[in-house]
């Protein structure tokens, strides 16, 4: 296939009410080429390399809020932005991947937008980020975010299922607040789905 054909198929359940400025954040995610998800290394080895798909990530939003700069005032973007002890005395350090706020050094619910945790394809650890979120809960974000590059929404939704301490998780707050998107691209053919973690255990609930 042409590597500059680009096929989309989006599906989004997540308003921008839900989660502040969700639909931007998946109109820059649809322009992350399919070339920053995954190298071949000179031994014939695939590379899914996290940190490069973050920057560029971080890169498509960015143009984005210069485009709707009055949108966006007094709006910060920031990768790997280092919150602990500073901001909730008892918090463990944290740096999630990117995260959207008003305010760097309070956890007031108004000005913590969303933050982001990204795991790439065959990371094996890429379910505890889930995790995090629960210990990340006391930061009063509107929206945790977690984005699964390189794979479809069905081995995502999969992998989910498999995560064994969901029943402690569910009783936190921030399990109404976790979204999951999964965004897999193979040389132009695009596939973006954007859905709250509540309704993905629900729909599988229902499919016991």
């Amino acid at each position: 296939m042409n590597k500059y054909v680009n096929v989309f198929e989006i599906v989004n359940t997540i308003s921008n009410e839900k989660c502040p400025y969700i639909e931007d954040f998946i109109e820059a995610l649809s322009k992350v080429n399919w070339e920053y998800y995954s190298y071949t290394t000179l031994d014939k080895v695939t590379k899914y390399p996290e940190r490069v798909f973050a920057y560029e990530l971080y890169h498509q939003l960015r143009k984005i809020m210069e485009k709707n700069s009055q949108k966006y005032d007094n709006v910060y973007l920031n990768g790997e932005q280092t919150k602990g002890k500073l901001i909730v005395e008892d918090l463990e350090l944290c740096t999630p991947d990117l995260v959207m706020h008003r305010n760097m050094i309070d956890c007031k619910q108004e000005d913590q937008l969303w933050l982001c945790e990204i795991k790439m394809k065959g990371n094996k650890e890429a379910m505890s980020d889930l995790n995090k979120f629960h210990k990340m809960s006391s930061l009063n974000f509107q929206c945790y975010i977690f984005l699964y590059a390189g794979v479809k929404f069905s081995e995502m939704v999969d992998q989910i299922g498999k995560v064994n301490h969901f029943e402690e998780f569910a009783k936190c707050e921030v399990f109404k607040k976790a979204i999951c998107i999964s965004a897999y691209n193979d040389e132009g053919v695009k596939q973006i789905h954007c859905h709250s973690l509540e309704e993905i255990l629900l729909n599988k609930q229902k499919e016991k």
